[in-house]
């Protein structure tokens, strides 16, 4: 009785750390929760996982979903959040996998589709992306960053209408979210209609004002500015981008 009290005590500190953004904290209780209990509940490694994934510690994070889905293989949230941190391990097929247990388990989750979406885009299937960009944005259709990514891909295949009304749609849901207006610049630098460099430039140049330090921004005006033939432009844009990949001293 006295080792089941103690047990619930430390289960539930580490889950109130864990919510409270204490990581460090939540996985020292939890780690005490699966010591005494014998690492039966899977509970205890889901929210292990889930700490060790806050702190990017993702490989750590993979092996205690897995020991979650070895003791229960029927929660969804267990193979979902696995393959966000295979995603982020850059391990896209594995992701593949999990996102498509987790959907086959709860279809209605747009996230999962726009998860496995984005690892068939990196992975080159950039047919099977658009269709789960697709599922996202019917599931739901006030995510920015499913038309955004849906557009990004029409853009790279030249089909610029498409890829500018979904774009623009994800402009009005997010005005000023930075990856939209320089995936915006990107489609009318392609597109090269008259017109088109100054609108990219304006755009390029207002993702800079809100995150100065957006590398692809850099690097898509340096390439329009070659292309236009102002290369002092074009060389400025080229220094500042190689002044900030230098890894920083600590």
């Amino acid at each position: 009785m006295e080792d089941s009290e103690e047990y619930s005590r430390l289960s539930t500190n580490g889950i109130q750390a864990l919510e409270d953004q204490d990581y460090e904290d939540a996985l020292r209780w939890l780690d005490e929760a699966i010591l005494l209990s014998g690492g039966k509940c899977f509970w205890d490694f889901y929210h292990r996982g889930m700490a060790l994934q806050a702190l990017k510690r993702h490989e750590e994070a993979v092996e205690a979903f897995s020991r979650a889905i070895t003791l229960e293989s029927r929660e969804e949230k267990c193979y979902f959040f696995r393959g966000v941190s295979l995603l982020a391990l850059g391990r896209y097929q594995e992701s593949i996998s999990d996102f498509s247990m987790a959907i086959g388990m709860r279809p209605e989750k747009p996230i999962a589709y726009f998860n496995r979406g984005f690892a068939y885009d990196r992975i080159g299937q950039s047919e099977k992306a658009l269709e789960d960009y697709g599922k996202a944005i019917e599931s739901a259709p006030d995510l920015p960053l499913s038309y955004n990514n849906r557009g990004l891909i029409y853009t790279k295949q030249g089909e610029f209408g498409r890829a500018l009304s979904d774009l623009q749609h994800a402009l009005e849901l997010s005005p000023e979210e930075p990856h939209i207006l320089n995936n915006l610049g990107y489609l009318y630098m392609k597109r090269a209609e008259p017109g088109d460099s100054e609108l990219a430039l304006e755009l390029f140049e207002k993702v800079l004002v809100l995150d100065p330090g957006f590398l692809s921004a850099y690097e898509n005006r340096a390439k329009l500015y070659r292309q236009l033939g102002q290369i002092d432009l074009a060389e400025r844009d080229e220094e500042k981008l190689r002044t900030l990949k230098q890894p920083k001293e600590t």
